[in-house]
């Protein structure tokens, strides 16, 4: 006589009502249990993904309790997608912008700046000015900063203090003013003369490092800076 096994821990309606051991069992979304190691593994071990959907946001904690810990995106680098603020959430993220800024309504993760306006400063020859342009009001202002000039060129503006700096070429002398609007008027012209032959320069064009505060002039007559 062949003997008859019943198959009673492989049938789905009798091992619906055995109860899973929760310890070191994961109970799939379809009812299915696999082992707690199996969770967040990059493998489909549920055949319905539920023991890796959690996978982009949390990561396994231990081995020995197999249980997962949320992901930090603001500390991860490679999840880390905001342009500016990152705040990290349970399961999730939140990106959020400086104080000035406001987040793209096209990309979340994006800031742009609030305040539309640009400005460019304009050298004429005896006058400079400051053009206002709002892209999004389609407006424009143009205000006289600096008048009664000769020859003015090569602008270079020191923004973190305020400052702008210019070239006379009438007088080869090199010029700066306060952008602040009681002292906008200031005008302050300096001569530069090199200290190793004691010639004057003839400045040609200038930069501003407002980083390290240093101001590099060129002078094309006797090829130096």
């Amino acid at each position: 006589m062949i003997p008859f096994f019943l198959l009673s821990d492989e049938t789905f309606e009798l091992c619906r009502t055995v109860p899973c051991n929760s310890t070191n069992r994961f109970r799939c979304t379809n009812g299915r249990y696999i082992y707690r190691c199996d969770i967040c593994d990059h493998t489909d071990n549920c055949d319905d993904g539920s023991d890796e959907d959690i996978y982009d946001v949390y990561t396994i904690k231990s081995t020995k309790s197999f249980t997962c810990e949320d992901i930090n995106e603001y500390e991860n680098v490679t999840l880390n997608y905001c342009s500016q603020i990152c705040v990290n959430k349970r399961g999730s993220f939140r990106c959020e912008c400086a104080t000035g800024f406001q987040r793209s309504a096209v990309n979340r993760s994006d800031c742009y700046a609030g305040d539309q306006t640009i400005d460019l400063m304009i050298s004429e020859p005896d006058e400079i000015g400051r053009l206002c342009r709002n892209p999004i009001e389609n407006a424009s202002h143009y205000d006289v900063f600096v008048e009664d000039q000769h020859d003015t060129s090569f602008i270079s503006i020191d923004i973190n203090n305020r400052i702008f700096y210019w070239i006379g070429e009438a007088t080869s002398k090199i010029y700066h003013a306060h952008l602040t609007p009681n002292t906008i008027s200031t005008v302050h012209p300096q001569a530069l003369l090199n200290e190793d032959n004691n010639h004057l320069i003839i400045p040609s064009s200038i930069a501003i490092d407002w980083i390290s505060q240093n101001l590099y002039v060129s002078d094309l007559i006797h090829n130096c800076i």
